[in-house]
């Protein structure tokens, strides 16, 4: 299969795409690697840092790839499908019902609040810097350890959110208050400075 596709679900280009819809690349093979590049999307863990603007970008090909054979495959025989085998058409059929549960539960998965901190998690320390308590929580200490309860907040140089033990009040975690949130800047004047949304009003006190 590899040598009729090499790297699918990467890079198809609009020439790899007329020779699928003119029947070149065996559609029974594209649909088989697109799944199981589409499965592997499903099961990959969430990742933080630049391996996840790597992976990010993977995936973004990925769906550029399978929206592009969608289009390919609606499209053949002037979208008469009719005009195709029996198996043909049970292919693609296959394709574009996974193809759709998938982009469904994508967008279910993506329709979420955005979070942001409390005032009442500020703990105050000296020259008007706060750490904040997160406890145990989504984030990790460390990209794989899972926080505990206690934890606070730690921003790492590159934006990254980790948590670190209650207690660590290192450049990572100390922050200040602006008026439209919590600024912090590990690396002082020799890195990057981030901003966490933070509120004093809430429901359900």
């Amino acid at each position: 299969m590899s040598e009729h596709v090499p790297g699918f679900w990467l890079r198809l280009e609009e020439p790899d795409a007329r020779a699928i819809a003119d029947g070149v690349v065996p559609l029974q093979a594209v649909v088989t690697v697109a799944r199981e590049a589409f499965e592997r999307l499903r099961r990959a863990p969430a990742r933080r840092g630049a391996a996840t603007r790597e992976t990010e970008a993977r995936v973004s090909s990925m769906a550029d790839a399978a929206e592009m054979l969608w289009v390919v495959l609606a499209n053949v025989s002037g979208g008469d499908w009719t005009q195709q085998s029996a198996d043909w058409r049970d292919a693609a059929a296959r394709w574009r019902d996974h193809y759709f549960a998938v982009l469904k539960t994508e967008d279910a998965m993506t329709s979420t609040a955005i979070e942001i901190l409390a005032t009442d998690q500020l703990l105050e320390l000296d020259n008007g810097e706060y750490v904040v308590h997160v406890g145990a929580c989504q984030l990790t200490r460390d990209g794989t350890t899972p926080s505990e309860p206690g934890d606070v907040l730690s921003v790492q140089e590159d934006g990254t959110l980790q948590t670190r033990p209650a207690g660590t009040d290192g450049p990572f975690e100390r922050a200040t208050k602006a008026p439209n949130g919590l600024v912090y800047r590990p690396k002082g004047p020799f890195g990057r400075t981030f901003l966490v949304g933070l509120t004093d009003t809430w429901p359900n006190p």
